[in-house]
Protein backbone atom coordinates (compact mmCIF):
# COMPACT_ATOMS: atom_id res chain seq x y z
CA UNK A 1 0.00 0.00 0.00
CA UNK A 2 1.30 3.39 -1.02
CA UNK A 3 1.45 6.30 1.24
CA UNK A 4 -0.82 8.45 -0.83
CA UNK A 5 -3.79 5.11 -0.82
CA UNK A 6 -2.75 5.31 3.32
CA UNK A 7 -4.01 9.06 3.34
CA UNK A 8 -6.94 8.36 1.17
CA UNK A 9 -8.34 5.81 3.14
CA UNK A 10 -7.59 7.62 6.62
CA UNK A 11 -10.00 10.97 5.41
CA UNK A 12 -12.37 8.64 4.18
CA UNK A 13 -12.47 6.80 7.49
CA UNK A 14 -12.39 10.32 8.62
CA UNK A 15 -15.56 11.34 7.04
CA UNK A 16 -17.43 8.15 8.00
CA UNK A 17 -19.17 7.80 10.89
CA UNK A 18 -20.61 4.32 12.44
CA UNK A 19 -24.45 5.42 12.73
CA UNK A 20 -24.44 6.67 8.82
CA UNK A 21 -22.44 3.35 7.51
CA UNK A 22 -25.25 1.15 9.81
CA UNK A 23 -28.21 3.01 8.05
CA UNK A 24 -26.66 1.98 4.93
CA UNK A 25 -25.68 -1.04 5.30
CA UNK A 26 -29.80 -1.56 6.57
CA UNK A 27 -30.98 0.05 3.49
CA UNK A 28 -31.79 3.24 5.41
CA UNK A 29 -31.77 6.54 4.51
CA UNK A 30 -29.03 8.84 6.28
CA UNK A 31 -30.27 12.15 7.39
CA UNK A 32 -29.07 15.44 5.78
CA UNK A 33 -28.43 16.79 9.88
CA UNK A 34 -25.68 13.91 10.56
CA UNK A 35 -22.28 14.13 10.77
CA UNK A 36 -20.23 11.62 8.52
CA UNK A 37 -20.81 9.61 5.28
CA UNK A 38 -21.17 5.81 4.76
CA UNK A 39 -18.15 4.05 3.55
CA UNK A 40 -20.04 3.04 0.22
CA UNK A 41 -16.46 1.87 -1.26
CA UNK A 42 -16.99 -0.62 1.29
CA UNK A 43 -20.16 -2.04 0.00
CA UNK A 44 -20.64 -4.51 -2.32
CA UNK A 45 -22.31 -2.97 -5.93
CA UNK A 46 -24.65 -4.95 -6.15
CA UNK A 47 -26.51 -4.35 -2.87
CA UNK A 48 -25.77 -0.28 -3.69
CA UNK A 49 -27.90 -1.02 -6.63
CA UNK A 50 -30.39 -2.23 -5.04
CA UNK A 51 -30.11 -0.60 -2.07
CA UNK A 52 -28.99 3.32 -3.06
CA UNK A 53 -27.92 5.88 -0.31
CA UNK A 54 -30.83 8.37 -0.30
CA UNK A 55 -31.56 10.97 2.44
CA UNK A 56 -34.55 12.09 4.85
CA UNK A 57 -34.15 15.81 5.87
CA UNK A 58 -34.25 14.66 9.49
CA UNK A 59 -35.20 11.68 12.02
CA UNK A 60 -35.65 14.52 15.10
CA UNK A 61 -39.10 15.18 15.72
CA UNK A 62 -38.54 18.22 17.68
CA UNK A 63 -39.76 16.66 20.62
CA UNK A 64 -38.13 14.24 23.23
CA UNK A 65 -40.33 12.09 24.95
CA UNK A 66 -39.26 10.93 28.23
CA UNK A 67 -38.89 7.22 28.68
CA UNK A 68 -40.25 5.25 31.54
CA UNK A 69 -38.34 2.86 33.21
CA UNK A 70 -38.82 0.17 35.83
CA UNK A 71 -37.91 -0.50 38.88
CA UNK A 72 -35.33 -3.03 40.03
CA UNK A 73 -38.34 -4.56 41.11
CA UNK A 74 -39.54 -5.44 37.83
CA UNK A 75 -36.69 -7.04 36.38
CA UNK A 76 -36.63 -10.65 36.45
CA UNK A 77 -34.50 -12.39 38.29
CA UNK A 78 -32.31 -13.72 35.37
CA UNK A 79 -31.98 -10.31 33.98
CA UNK A 80 -31.07 -9.27 37.67
CA UNK A 81 -28.38 -12.11 37.54
CA UNK A 82 -27.00 -11.76 34.04
CA UNK A 83 -26.49 -7.74 35.10
CA UNK A 84 -24.81 -8.69 38.37
CA UNK A 85 -22.43 -10.97 36.46
CA UNK A 86 -21.27 -8.36 34.14
CA UNK A 87 -20.65 -6.22 37.07
CA UNK A 88 -23.84 -3.70 36.01
CA UNK A 89 -25.36 -4.24 39.55
CA UNK A 90 -24.82 -5.41 42.99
Amino acid sequence: MTASSTRHIRRLVHRSSPAAVALAALGLPLANDMDGRPLVGCMRPDFLESHPVTAVQTYESGERRKKEHGSMDEMSEDLKEQLRSIGYIE
